[in-house]
This record gives C-alpha cells, structure tokens and sequence, in this order.
C-alpha cells in the first residue's frame, strides 16, 4: 500500500507521533512521555510550539477517547486496563488502531516505519511492566510479610515429653550431654533428642505439699501426685505471693556422682502435667499471659542449710500448662548428707488461671525431633563455591515425600555453622555483595540447603584443599510426631526409661510463599478494629485464653445498677471460660483472666472507646418442687432426670445438647412449670415455687445467669395414691 511515512529526522504535525505515543502509554496510567525521550529517539527536535501545546492537546485527545466494547486492550474504559493477557502484539495493535483518529497524515503503518518502530519499543517495554505488575520476587514478598510481622522459619520439630516409668537404679545420677538421642521401640519412629545438657538424680519424690504464705496447716498432696488422674491445686486455690511448693526428696542426695571437675552445670528437669480443658484444646502459650504473669524462685534445703536454685527455663510458664522446668542445682549438694527438700515459691505477679496439676515428677526428658549432622566440604579454590548439603538418611521417615525442606533455620534454629579447620569461623550473611575479598562468609539458601562462598571480591574464597566443616540441624516437621504410650531408651541406662503420656506433635513443616501469604491475610484480618458486637465477640472467641462464650452488652458498665443503662458508648463484654473437671460451671471468672482477655482485645478497639471485660452476674435459683409420679414410674429416676434436665436447660455454657441459657434473660416459674410437666414419668406438678421471686419472676441484670443451688429434698416426687373402687 501507498502512503506517506514518517521521515526520520522529520517534525511531526501537531505532535501527532507523540498523541498515539502517549495513547499507548495511557494505557499503563501514564499521564504523559517525556518530549526528551521522542527527541532522542528520532534524532530530530520539536518546535516550542508542540513543547508547549502538543503533549498537552494530545493528552486532552488521549482522555476524550471512548474504546469500542471488546478491546483486547482495555475494557471499554481508558481507566480499566486488562492486564492479565495483554501482550506485545495486543499493544501493538492497539496502537496502530488509534493513528487514523489521531495522526491522519501519517499512513505508512509498515514495519519499516521509524514510527512504527518506536511504537513496538514502546510495546516492548510496556509488556515487560505489565508482566512485572503481577509478579513479585520471593525477597519482595518476604519483605512485605516482615513488615507485618511474619518472618518465615525453616521446618520445626515435634516435641514432647518422656516421664519415667520408675526411679534410677543406680544411687549416682546419670549426665546426658547436649543433643543425646533417645530411641523409641518403634524402628520406624524419628529420633528425637534433649536440646540441653541434663543430670538424671538417683533421688526420688517422697513427699509433696503447699504451705500457705500467711503460715497456716500445710496442704499434702502427696496421695493425689500418686493417683491416676486426680488433681491438686500446688499454690492452693487462691495463690498469693510467697505460697511454696516443697518437694520432699528421699533416697541420696540429687547430685550424688556429680563431678564438678568436668566442666558441665548439671540441670535437674522437674516435670509437670495439668489438668486439661475441653478435649482437644491447646493449651494458651507461654507468652499468652504476658504482663501480670507469675514468677518463680527455687532454692534447695539441706542439712538445715538454704541453697539458692536458678530456674534457666521454665516450659510450664509458672506450673499453668504442662512442660519442663530445668532448675541448676548448687555444686554444694554434690557432697551433701541428710534429706533434702527442693522448694518453689510463688515469688510474684498473678495467674490468670488458677494452677491445678495431675502429676509433678522428676527426671522428665524434654525432647524434640531433631538430628544433627557434620558435613566437610574440601574446597576447590575457585570462586562462588557451592555446597549442597546432604540429608542424613536416619533423620527422615521412610515414608517421608522428597523435595520439603528438611533443613532447620529461623527463630529457634541452631544456625548452620561452618568453620575453617582447624578451627576458624565463617559466618553467614544475607548478602555476599556487602562483603569485602577478605571476609570469612558465606550465604544460606535454607530451602535448597544450599551454601555459597565469596568470589574473592565479594567474600573470601575457599582455599583449594582447605576442609570447611559444616554443622547443621535437621527435622521432619509435621511428619515428625508419634503416638503416645510409646517406650523410649536413655543411653547408660537398662531397659526402657520411660514413656510419653501424650503425643510427640507440634512440628511444621517449613514456610512457603502460601503459608506467608496465608499468615499475613490472617493478621490483617485481626489487627483491623474491632468496630461491630460480632467483631469483639469473635475477637474474644478467638484470644486463646479459652473463651468458651462471650456475648456483647452495649450501653451498659457492671459497676452500675443492674438494669441501667450507661450512655457514651461504653460496652460491656461478659465472658466466660471453659471449666476444667474439678471445677463447677458457674464458679466466678478469676479478675487476672479477665484482665488478660481486655489486655489482649484493647489493642483492636477505636480510638476513645470504653470497654468492660467482666464475668455473668450469677444469681441464686432456689427452687422447691413435688411431682406426682405416672403409675409404675420409679421416682428415684424421676428425680434424677428432672435434677438433671434443671441443670442443662439452666446451665452458663451450652452442652448435652442443650443451649446456654441467655444472658440477662429472667426465669419465669411458668417455664419451670413447662419443662417438669412435659418430664417422661411425671403425671402432674402439685408444688412448685422460686424463692426470692416477685409475682413468681426471678429477674435478672443485663449481664446475670441464674445460678441454680439444688439441696437434697428440693425436688420430691410422690408415686400416685391408688385410685379407690
């Protein structure tokens, strides 16, 4: 075809090049290009004229112009760019569409065309932003999780602990060095190991008591550590600062056979298990308290002597959740006679949760999956070195998939290590680029389990034929749990030591560009304020400080009058928590957990507004009732039932089937009257009354739940009289 291009070197007329330029550029929300851009690509120069008014008319074109329905471009809007399949011949195109409407004089629309040319480099580079607008590095996306606090970690392991099944056999204790595996009876288990460095004492338990801290009787509890499943409160039901734990120890004393000469710090383990909440439910975090949480003191007497103890951790936060506590003994108790007790005293802030333990014991194993592997790397002298570390084979299952990432880094990881022997550190870096040539680094691809070394200008290089030792840990992460009941040997010692009581879990595997994405989304979602009733109500379901109901009161403050309303916008939210077995379900919320919850859901609240955390106001139901039993009905079990059927429809939390009963809801002796009657068994209600009721109504405040108090003899029921001929 015939026409007339555009001459290089020429101006073009009223900045036509530059209007469909800046079309194709409006396409990626570009207000305008620059003039020197076109000046320097066509080696030509513009008049002021076009400088001044050109760009600026054809932008007023550019903004004016509609797309037809179906653009492979834009969706008819110049403000609605489809960039999910655009390409580099969709731009192209859609650029020669526009020259008729706003460059008529420019016909020639051919490949060698220099306009045509710039037009596919705009194309060109066009394509490459769009392709960069949907996708971002893995540092990028790293980053951008950081910034919410999201920082991905390499796989953990499954952790757990091993109680024994009996006392040492021996009277001299037993020292397990640092990472001492203990192996199961199950071949096909994963090993497992004790992070630190632990002294099995020949003593044993002999006694165990509370002495309150105002000096009153001692509470023994000695019988219910033995009992199967039985529980006891080791600070008493209301701790105060100052109440102790003594554990009376018999047989010989808890260092017998130490030997301070070889240069380790014995760590006696004391481990605790507490009575559990509703089945299946995590325990709260360590963490989860945080300010206001109790703190303990150690010290050991003997011979009438006081010796302080160290707690270096305490993985039981406080005797409040089941784990270990690894206290250091004093060197002094290696050479001492008589008994000894070993004392923990309540030293200072609160529970949020009174303490009740099932079981204390010593010589409990933290253990958790782990392995460890050496690894020497001969270096070649050449720069960017790479070592691609092997995976033990006796640190995975069998069954384990191939291609996880096996290799352990991150908050709580013992970093890789590599040294120089014989013995000259490397340390890791993120970026080799900041390295000078004569810095000992390297970097860490955790995922591939790949280490790179300098080149010489950044970072130094390997030496040929230096061996680099290289220590590393390594997990299975979630396939690294195993049943509970299991059997488990200790090195130096016959027999099985013991078992653990519950699974080995906990373990994950390592964090993927989804689990971060996924995390993240979670964190917006929580950190966003809590502005609706059900926005607070689901916060404080989802606190983990276990809620088990929580509803929303507005315009009400419990320290007011019961039914009075509060205006101002104050809220109130009632809670209440799951109850352990040995509780009772209307017993009060302990003021520590309360503040707990309001500690956790004040962060999420807007700005100036008045938020109440408190328990149900519990009002007594006493009630006095006589049924007339059916004609062969067993009244026994028609007073059971019908104690039975008060307690579930009455009851704080749901449960059996039936629903809690509604907060601030009052009862009247007519609903009573309904439930008794419709009783299988029940032939009619001769009595029925509610004590402290007004016009048989026992009222209740905004935040009130009825508290029913049933003693022997409240609920009678008659058989039916015979029926005289």
């Amino acid at each position: 075809m015939g026409g007339g291009g555009w001459p290089l070197g020429a101006v073009p007329r009223d900045g036509e090049v530059m209007a469909v330029l800046a079309g194709l550029k409006g396409l990626l929300r570009v207000e305008s290009i620059a003039l020197e851009e076109v000046h320097e690509a066509t080696a030509g120069s513009f008049p002021e004229r076009i400088a001044a008014g050109g760009a600026r008319d054809s932008r007023a074109r550019w903004h004016r112009h509609r797309f037809p329905a179906g653009d492979p471009v834009m969706s008819g809007s110049a403000l609605a760019l489809r960039v999910d399949d655009t390409d580099f011949a969709a731009l192209v195109e859609r650029a020669r569409a526009q020259i008729p409407s706003l460059a008529p004089h420019w016909t020639d629309h051919n490949l060698h065309d220099p306009g045509i040319t710039l037009l596919e480099l705009l194309a060109w580079t066009a394509e490459a932003q769009i392709y960069g607008l949907g996708r971002m590095r893995r540092d990028e996306r790293q980053a951008y999780a950081a910034l919410l606090g999201v920082i991905p970690h390499g796989p953990r392991p499954a952790e757990g602990m091993i109680w024994p099944d009996r006392p040492l056999p021996q009277a001299e204790g037993v020292w397990l060095p640092p990472g001492t595996a203990v192996l199961t009876e199950r071949q096909e288990a994963p090993p497992f190991r004790v992070r630190r460095g632990l002294w099995l004492t020949g003593a044993r338990l002999a006694g165990l008591r509370t002495e309150p801290a105002e000096g009153g009787t001692p509470v023994d509890h000695t019988a219910g550590n033995e009992r199967e499943r039985a529980s006891f409160a080791p600070f008493g039901d209301a701790p105060r600062s100052g109440t102790r734990l003594v554990l009376a120890l018999a047989g010989p004393p808890p260092l017998a056979g130490y030997d301070a000469a070889r240069g380790h710090r014995p760590l006696v383990a004391i481990g605790v298990e507490v009575e559990p909440f509703a089945s299946g439910e995590a325990a709260p975090s360590a963490g989860a308290w945080r300010r206001g949480g109790a703190r303990l003191r150690a010290w050991v007497t003997v011979g009438g002597a006081r010796l302080p103890a160290v707690i270096v951790t305490d993985g039981s936060a406080a005797l409040s959740r089941s784990g270990v506590l690894l206290l250091r003994l004093p060197d002094a108790l290696a050479g001492a006679v008589g008994p000894a007790e070993l004392t923990i005293e309540l030293a200072g802030g609160a529970f949020a949760l009174t303490p009740r333990l099932l079981r204390l014991a010593l010589n409990v194993l933290p253990v958790q999956q782990i392995e460890r592997a050496t690894w020497d790397h001969s270096g070649n002298g050449l720069p960017d070195q790479e070592v691609v570390l092997p995976r033990p084979r006796r640190a995975t299952r069998p069954d384990a998939p191939a291609g996880r990432p096996w290799l352990r880094h991150g908050p709580g990881a013992t970093a890789p290590r590599v040294r120089l022997l014989p013995d000259e550190p490397w340390l890791r870096v993120a970026d080799l680029a900041l390295a000078g040539p004569d810095d000992h680094v390297f970097m860490l691809d955790p995922e591939a389990a790949i280490l790179r070394f300098g080149n010489g200008v950044n970072g130094c290089v390997p030496p040929s034929g230096a061996t680099l030792q290289i220590t590393y840990e390594v997990c299975d992460g979630r396939d690294g749990s195993v049943p509970a009941g299991l059997g488990w040997r200790v090195p130096g010692l016959p027999g099985v030591f013991g078992r653990n009581a519950a699974a080995m879990e906990g373990g994950a595997d390592a964090d993927g560009l989804p689990e971060l994405r996924r995390e993240a989304r979670r964190r917006l979602r929580e950190a966003r304020p809590l502005v609706t009733h059900a926005d607070l109500r689901d916060a404080a379901l989802a606190a983990g400080l276990h809620v088990a109901r929580a509803e929303v009161v507005p315009d009400f403050d419990a320290g007011t009058p019961a039914r009075e309303t509060v205006p101002g916008g104050v809220r109130t939210l009632v809670a209440l928590r799951r109850r352990r077995r040995s509780e009772a379900a209307n017993e009060a919320e302990a003021p520590a957990w309360l503040a707990a919850l309001e500690r956790r859901l004040r962060p999420m609240l807007l700005v100036g507004e008045q938020l109440r955390v408190a328990g149900p106001r519990y009002v007594p139901l006493r009630l006095r009732a006589r049924l007339i039993a059916q004609p062969g009905g067993d009244p026994r079990a028609i007073e059971r039932e019908a104690r039975r059927l008060l307690r579930s429809r009455l009851a704080p939390l749901p449960g059996g089937g039936e629903p809690a009963w509604p907060l601030g809801r009052d009862l009247s002796q007519r609903e009573l009257l309904g439930w008794l009657r419709r009783l299988d068994g029940v032939a009619a209600v001769a009595e029925l009354k509610i004590e402290d009721a007004k016009k048989g109504v026992l009222a209740l405040p905004r935040h009130g739940l009825p508290r029913l108090d049933l003693a022997p003899g409240d609920i009678r029921v008659e058989a039916p009289r015979d029926a005289s001929p």
